[in-house]
């Protein structure tokens, strides 16, 4: 059990910041680099996230533990914060060695979030318009997505009116190619510009049938767009064999595609672009050694499992933004 006196401060915590992390999901302007107000509302969040968290987990929190407030890790992202969190100092536990129970569970406030976030990050870079548009989802029924990215994916079209949405599930071992060639056909012919939403692996393998079969297929729309889902990031080696293919069979130009990074571990969507890099949004900070924090992830925010490749941000303008780009050394 808590102590009572900490019980208390987390309980007064809570509520003085309660609504932090709604707020901080409905900033518009996602990828920006951090201005002191976004700083400001980033620290009120971690606030609320932790504070929710521990008296939640209070029971299964051994005392004195590396998540109570009394670890401060001084590092250079920090100084601004420091301020707003004099009360509450930051502590970045190993979570890896620690034995607790947390509610890891999808919540629905981590999925709203994170589509907010979907929807915003899209704004930002110009994905989102009002014309009724085309979607055409090439699935593997074989991969078995995983559920974040199943929801993820379903909050792709509101970024757009959707005209007509078809689902296509395309077997690797017995694709039917022909469908898929007359779904596009149709999608295409209805002069109304299409966005293409699948996997990498799959649309390679159709983009190889077309160039085997030396299959001619109408160009799309001048506007229509190509996302990539995908459950591990793609590096500019991996967009590599995909573009001159998709250019020539689909007509879609290198600038009108991007990739969506769906991170179940650490309830992610990050946005990618063929040059390599992934879009990062003001809401996230990296933590030593390569850790993230993230507070809108409701589920399980004090800070996220190491993954098996290296993190690194830099400023770039490859989105059009400047802003920071996260690169992925695997």
């Amino acid at each position: 059990m808590l102590e009572p006196s900490l019980r208390r401060r987390l309980e007064r915590l809570y509520g003085r910041h309660r609504g932090a992390c709604a707020r901080l999901a409905g900033m518009g302007k996602t990828l920006r680099p951090p201005t002191p107000r976004q700083d400001k509302f980033l620290a009120a969040a971690l606030v609320e996230a932790w504070s929710y968290h521990l008296l939640k987990a209070g029971a299964d929190l051994p005392l004195p533990h590396p998540l109570a407030p009394q670890l401060t890790y001084r590092g250079a992202q920090w100084p601004r914060l420091e301020p707003q969190l004099a009360n509450w100092p930051l502590a970045w536990p190993a979570l890896a060695d620690q034995d607790l129970t947390l509610s890891q569970s999808y919540g629905g406030r981590t999925l709203r979030w994170a589509q907010a976030s979907l929807y915003h990050q899209g704004q930002n870079l110009g994905w989102l318009s009002r014309e009724r548009l085309n979607y055409l989802y090439l699935e593997d029924p074989e991969a078995q997505p995983h559920y974040w990215t199943l929801k993820m994916g379903e909050a792709i079209p509101r970024l757009t009116k959707t005209r007509r949405l078809k689902r296509l599930l395309i077997s690797p071992r017995s694709p039917q190619w022909e469908t898929l060639e007359e779904a596009w056909r149709a999608a295409v012919g209805e002069g109304s510009a299409l966005r293409l939403v699948t996997s990498s692996s799959l649309l390679a393998k159709w983009l190889a049938r077309l160039d085997s079969a030396s299959l001619e297929l109408p160009l799309a729309n001048s506007r229509s767009r190509l996302l990539l889902l995908e459950e591990k990031p793609l590096s500019q080696r991996d967009w590599a064999p995909l573009i001159p293919a998709l250019e020539r069979h689909l007509g879609i130009p290198t600038q009108r595609c991007a990739a969506l990074w769906a991170w179940a571990q650490a309830r992610l969507i990050l946005w990618g672009w063929p040059q390599g890099g992934y879009a990062w949004p003001h809401y996230l900070r990296l933590t030593p050694p390569g850790g993230i924090c993230h507070p809108l992830n409701w589920d399980f925010p004090l800070l996220n499992s190491q993954p098996n490749f290296k993190l690194k941000l830099k400023f770039s303008t490859l989105c059009g933004l400047n802003g920071p780009q996260l690169e992925i050394e695997t």
